[in-house]
């Protein structure tokens, strides 16, 4: 508990202190960009899911999180391209463009996945895992993709460094207890069975 709860304290205090981030180029140069990434991501998710297939237990749930962590930071930054063509240049413009179609398709892509990854393990390993990636991949994609900046100074920038740090351990910690655990329950059904 106290582990999931430093995580959650973490990854509120992450997400309130990049709230205020000023906003980037969600144009047409973000949208062709945001695509590359997108397909450099689905490259990653792929990896991921391939050596996945071959694990079993909280190992492949790790796994499958990570890449469905990777998918829906994808997908904000998508929805921020998608919505901003909406807004500036109509319907028109936002059905002629790549960045709704894959926007819809890795939205897609990553529900069906994140199934996969609450059945491949305990939901202490995936959903954590998951929980931190999707906005640190965001924030990241943000800054590389949209040209996004937080202005953070002093007692902030410490503080998200903190958070930071703190979300990476609270999500190692809980999935080993949970790795630990599934162990112990192996070997006791091997040694009542034996």
């Amino acid at each position: 508990m106290a582990w999931a709860l430093l995580l959650t304290v973490a990854l509120a205090v992450f997400v309130l202190l990049l709230a205020r981030t000023e906003p980037g180029d969600y144009g047409a140069s973000a949208a062709a960009a945001s695509t590359l990434v997108a397909a450099l991501c689905v490259a990653l998710v792929v990896g991921c899911v391939a050596v996945a297939s071959r694990m079993y237990g909280p190992r492949r749930a790790v796994l499958l999180a990570a890449a469905v962590g990777v998918l829906f930071g994808v997908v904000a930054v998508l929805t921020k391209i998608v919505m901003h063509m909406l807004i500036e240049g109509g319907v028109r413009t936002l059905l002629t463009t790549p960045a709704l179609y894959v926007l819809v398709l890795m939205g897609a892509a990553a529900t069906l996945l994140q199934q996969s990854a609450f059945h491949a393990g305990a939901l202490q390993v995936s959903v954590p895992t998951m929980l931190v990636l999707e906005p640190v991949v965001a924030v990241l994609l943000g800054a590389v993709v949209l040209g996004e900046h937080l202005d953070v100074s002093g007692f902030e920038a410490v503080a998200l460094m903190i958070a930071i740090v703190a979300m990476a351990a609270a999500t190692v910690a809980l999935g080993r207890d949970e790795g630990a655990y599934e162990e112990e329950l192996e070997a006791t059904t091997a040694g009542r069975s034996a």
